[in-house]
């Protein structure tokens, strides 16, 4: 797994990652929490971005993290 990146490029980086257990690690205790964190450290940027009915021709509704949070 590249640092830069953060991509898992194989079996190599999953056995690594399988390594520390999830209580080891710095998780949000609920997904309210992680949406609060995301929002914190991103504000503004999007979050969520869909197309309903696929269409090409159809505008995207895009959510940042602070909206995602307000809602």
């Amino acid at each position: 797994m590249t640092a830069a990146s953060g991509l898992i490029a194989g079996v190599t980086d999953i056995t690594q990652i399988e390594q520390v257990p999830l209580a080891a690690r710095s998780l949000p205790q609920s997904t309210y929490e992680l949406l609060r964190q995301a929002a914190a450290e991103h504000g503004q940027r999007e979050a969520l971005v869909f197309v309903p009915k696929g269409s090409p021709e159809e505008p995207p509704f895009v959510y940042s993290y602070d909206v995602l949070l307000s809602a």
